[in-house]
């Protein structure tokens, strides 16, 4: 069941989702200070693969060295040219396309064309600046703050816990996507926080899955167990037995995992870092604000490798598995980027307060917490 039982404030003013001012003080309080999940150890899998991000205003560079993740300011040392353009590649040797600066795999220059106009120089004394990194389960996170929390202690045990679990290495990457979105970073991370609006803008999905998003498209009634919030210090969850009415996704279940359940978990951990789990197939979602009014979403979609007894059966259906929870996830990202357009000119438009209601609860507990850490409450990890 709910936490609430009727209409809830809107914590969050409208002029939130848009202002520089508030923009400002989400990346200087909420963002800067925290860890981020920039992707994948799947996203880098051999030595030299490396993506780029831009993380508020600093591009950054992973990298694997001999299949040791390194991050990196992506700016070289000698006259601050972009090291890397591309989204992702491969290069044995970070090295600066404007002057042939090259460095090692500690960042450190190793080579210097004309060297000698330089003097003094010293071999290593010239380095990029580093980030810290840290993995959770097959996720990879950076810092960008020099000093402060190690991941666990940012993130809290009960986000950890579930992290190293549902992204372990029993698991494989079989999609990733990166959306840019024309609308505030809180639209997205709102959106999947409720499922008041999976009736109305999810028809195509609903019409193909009925009996599967049954539970999405009715309120709980008195006494029904099915679907439950928590509502934590730093996370909010949604559980609820998603598809187990079905007894073809009930045996499909137990064929692949011996020890599956029929439960979904749906986890925000504040403020924009999302997972979705079921025994099989788990998800990431991550959004970052790339300006008071844009912002981009990287979504990292992960399947069960099966029980080793069952490998045969596993290398048959997956492939199928693979194909249709591909498209499930890009018809309902289609969906929800369709509607976020108009939910930001409203936003900007709007001279009303806004209301939630009980099934909008974890935004309530989400624009409660945001609207505490900007005003510089103590908050305490989970």
């Amino acid at each position: 069941m709910w936490v609430n039982t009727g209409r809830l404030p809107h914590v969050l003013a409208p002029a939130d989702y848009f202002s520089g001012e508030q923009h400002a003080r989400e990346a200087e309080r909420v963002f800067l200070p925290g860890w981020h999940c920039v992707g994948a150890v799947d996203d880098v899998p051999r030595s030299g693969d490396f993506v780029t991000r831009e993380l508020f205003g600093h591009p950054v560079l992973l990298r694997n060295e001999g299949g040791e993740l390194s991050a990196f300011l992506n700016v070289c040392a000698h006259r601050h040219c972009r090291l890397e353009r591309a989204e992702r590649g491969s290069a044995r040797r970070i090295v600066c396309p404007y002057h042939g600066w090259e460095y090692d795999a500690e960042g450190a220059v190793r080579k210097v064309p004309d060297a000698a106009c330089f003097k003094p120089i010293r071999r290593g004394a010239e380095r990029l600046h580093r980030y810290r990194v840290e993995r959770l389960g097959r996720l990879v996170f950076v810092s960008l703050a020099t000093d402060g929390p190690g991941l666990d202690a940012t993130l809290g045990e009960r986000t950890v816990s579930l992290g190293r679990e549902i992204f372990s290495d029993r698991f494989r990457m079989i999609a990733a996507r990166e959306i840019d979105h024309p609308c505030n970073w809180k639209i997205p991370i709102e959106n999947v926080l409720e499922s008041y609006h999976v009736a109305s803008l999810h028809r195509n999905v609903l019409a193909d899955n009925p009996r599967f998003f049954k539970v999405f498209t009715a309120a709980p009634k008195p006494g029904d167990e099915g679907a439950v919030h928590e509502l934590g210090d730093r996370f909010t969850v949604y559980r609820d037995a998603l598809g187990a009415e079905s007894a073809a996704y009930r045996a499909l279940m137990r064929r692949l995992r011996g020890d599956a359940s029929f439960e979904y978990v749906h986890h925000h951990a504040f403020p924009n870092i999302v997972f979705g789990h079921t025994s099989i197939v788990s998800f990431l979602q991550t959004t970052y604000p790339t300006s008071p009014t844009t912002s981009r979403s990287s979504i990292r979609l992960f399947l069960h490798r099966g029980d080793d007894d069952r490998a045969l059966l596993s290398r048959a259906i997956f492939p199928v598995l693979d194909r249709v929870a591909g498209r499930l996830i890009d018809m309902v990202l289609r969906e929800d980027a369709h509607i976020y357009p108009d939910a930001q000119r409203g936003l900007e438009a709007s001279v009303l307060p806004g209301v939630l209601g009980s099934r909008e609860e974890r935004i309530h507990a989400f624009q409660s917490w945001l609207k505490r850490t900007i005003e510089g409450a103590s908050l305490t990890s989970p």
